[in-house]
Formats: C-alpha cells, structure tokens, sequence
C-alpha cells in the first residue's frame, strides 16, 4: 500500500510538471510565463542543418547550422533554435571565421554567431514566388564576432535546384551598428546586405 501511495504521488508530481507543446508556427496564442516548449513539430530547421557555400564576386560565405532541440528560456519557456557560425572571405583576406565554434560545449545557445527560431511563411519579406503554401523559411539573427549589438536580420530559404540542395540567405540590415571614436559611419557586419544562394557541402 505505501509502494502504490509513493507511485501516486510521484505520478501526480510529474503531470503537473508535464510541458504543453505548442508548434512554433502558427500558435501564438499561449501564456508567456508557463510551462510551454515551443518545438519545430514538422521538422522545418532539420533541411537547413549542416554546411552551405556561397562562392561569387570574389565572395566566399559559408554557413554551418544546427539544430538545438528545448533550450530554456529564462521566462520558463522552451523552444526549439537553429543556431549557427559563419566564414566570410572577400577577395582572398578572412574577415570572419568561427565555424569551429558550432559544437562547442564552452558556449550557450544565445552566444552563437547566428540564433533565431522563427519560422516564416512564403509572404515574409522578402517574399518568395517559388515557394509554396508549406514551405517554411526562418529568420534569424545575425552579429558581428566581436561586437554584440551589431548584427543583421537574415532571413534564410531551402529549395532544390536540379536536385542540387540550396538556401537562398538574404541580409535585410536591421541592426542599429556603432559609432566608433575614430570613424563618423557606424559600424556594421561585414557581409553586405543582399540575396546569397548557398550550396549545400
């Protein structure tokens, strides 16, 4: 009897412990402060994990990506994340470089080069003629190595192209940049603002 009265207690702690599930896509309407966890449901961060390669103008942009599944928010919330680092080159000189910090356990999910876990439908801008009702693009933030308040909005789509796996990225701008002591243009990242088509590596 004191077996089944612990079980029933254990059982009763655990279902009101139990997180409600809600889509990250299309269900908005939830209580911020509960105990929700906001999951890719239909898998839309899975098509953009791994590396991309935008190779052009004496351009080399690179994009690594991976999908961080429950991370706690500090409103209580879970969500679901697509994080990632980037490499940008331009005309042979390295800017940027910090692919090899998309597995590091030394870093928190928000530290990332590249964070964001919404997802965007076909009439997002910019929109996307080509895609259809279903398809689901996200946008994500994108910062500067060195400089945290520097950042762009990115807005990244996956389609096949001759059965070549491909993203479009493109950089909207958004960030306020800096004004440095020595310069009157503010500071930005340094990939310019535009539409990069990526192909899967």
């Amino acid at each position: 009897m004191k077996k089944t009265l612990i079980l029933i207690t254990i059982a009763s702690f655990l279902s009101c412990k139990a997180q409600t599930i809600v889509p990250l896509y299309g269900s908005d309407d939830f209580d911020d402060n509960s105990n929700f966890y906001l999951k890719d449901v239909h898998d839309n961060f899975n098509k953009f994990e791994g590396r991309w390669k935008y190779t052009e103008n004496n351009i080399s942009f690179t994009l690594l990506f991976k999908k961080e599944l429950k991370v706690p928010t500090s409103s209580g919330l879970f969500v679901d994340y697509l994080l990632g680092e980037y490499q940008y080159v331009e005309n042979g000189v390295e800017k940027v470089n910090t692919l090899n910090l998309i597995d590091s356990s030394s870093i928190q999910y928000y530290e990332h080069l590249i964070t964001g876990s919404s997802l965007v439908d076909k009439n997002a801008r910019p929109a996307c003629d080509t895609c259809s009702i279903n398809d689901r693009g996200v946008r994500l933030t994108i910062r500067h190595p060195d400089l945290n308040d520097v950042y762009s909005e990115m807005i990244v789509r996956h389609f096949t192209d001759n059965g070549v796996e491909k993203i479009r990225a493109t950089l909207l701008g958004g960030g306020p940049g800096l004004i440095a002591p020595d310069r009157t243009d503010p500071v930005t990242i340094d990939i310019p603002d535009g539409e990069y088509i990526l192909i899967k590596q």
